[in-house]
């Protein structure tokens, strides 16, 4: 019985974290149908953040992550404005995702029913979040490089 309870709340836990982050990517596509402001301080990269991603080495392994609709990151279809904006989206629902990966853990602390089994939650919940943690980081370190690119070719043009 204990097995199968466990069995069951990892499998729901699994489906809750794949639920939620479907709704909140259609959430926030709606949300932000009209575009993001790129150029707003939240999506500013910090020079504690630079020197972090040199130290995750990013620019080694951010090319080995999936993306979800390449299209929207693409140089041919969109300007490197509108990619910019769509970075700003992409982490956007990332950073609300890692947010609610944590529910299922705070739930298990609510219901009593559920305590025997936090260790899942945590796990999976931690699991879940450091996966989107992932895709954030990916957009900060790449949105600061494109828009230097689109400096460069702005100043270019301007000769």
């Amino acid at each position: 019985y204990g097995f199968f309870l466990t069995l069951l709340i990892t499998f729901a836990t699994f489906l809750y974290h794949l639920a939620i982050r479907l709704a909140v990517g259609a959430i926030l596509e709606t949300l932000t149908a009209g575009g993001v402001n790129y150029k707003s301080a939240w999506f500013r990269q910090s020079r504690l953040e630079e020197r972090l991603y040199h130290r995750l080495k990013v620019h080694k392994w951010k090319l080995r992550l999936p993306t979800y609709v390449p299209e929207k990151f693409s140089l041919k279809e969109n300007t490197p404005e509108q990619i910019a904006s769509n970075m700003c989206c992409a982490e956007l629902v990332h950073e609300v995702n890692v947010a609610v990966s944590f529910v299922p853990v705070i739930l298990s602390i609510i219901m009593p029913v559920l305590r025997d089994t936090i260790l899942v939650f945590v796990l999976t919940s931690a699991a879940a979040a450091l996966f989107d943690a992932l895709f954030v980081i990916i957009q900060r370190y790449n949105r600061p490089r494109l828009l230097r690119m689109v400096a460069h070719k702005n100043r270019a043009g301007s000769r």
